[in-house]
């Protein structure tokens, strides 16, 4: 575990501490700067804390700066991620073109379909196994009344 990630585990539980203690009072929490060796005490009101955590930002003692390996490592790991949705979105969008090259128009791989119980409508790749709103398998398609999409005919 890297050391700002265990300071930030600190600085939860002292966080949790204070919460169940009910005090509002300037608490002493770590400086997440990420040296395994930094034990700089930061004094906040769980106030200012929660406003730290809710906009994201690491806690840093005066003079600190965050330790560039941890902050390449999260843009690297962003990154990657960018890259494998932007390369899925490319191949996707190559199959598309290379179907209606083909003549084959693109058709949607989802189905309106709405419970026969409650009338609870979904529009997804196939029904789920029983409505949330009812507990019922049993779908009908949106497009006729006549078309049966229970769940138990849906096994594929």
């Amino acid at each position: 575990m890297a050391a700002g990630d265990a300071q930030a585990q600190a600085n939860g539980r002292i966080r949790d501490l204070a919460a169940r203690l009910g005090e509002d009072l300037d608490w002493e929490f770590v400086c997440e700067c990420g040296e395994s060796e930094c034990s700089e005490a930061v004094p906040l009101t769980i106030d200012v804390y929660d406003d730290l955590r809710h906009r994201n930002l690491v806690l840093l003692a005066p003079g600190h700066p965050r330790v560039r390996a941890r902050t390449a490592r999260e843009h690297a790991g962003a990154l990657r991620l960018e890259a494998i949705a932007l390369r899925n979105q490319a191949e996707h969008q190559r199959k598309r073109t290379a179907g209606i090259a083909a003549g084959v128009a693109p058709r949607s791989r989802y189905v309106e379909v709405a419970c026969r119980t409650c009338g609870y409508a979904v529009c997804a790749e196939r029904p789920p196994a029983a409505c949330p709103a009812c507990g019922s398998m049993d779908w009908q398609t949106a497009a006729t009344d006549e078309s049966d999409v229970s769940s138990s005919s849906q096994e594929a």
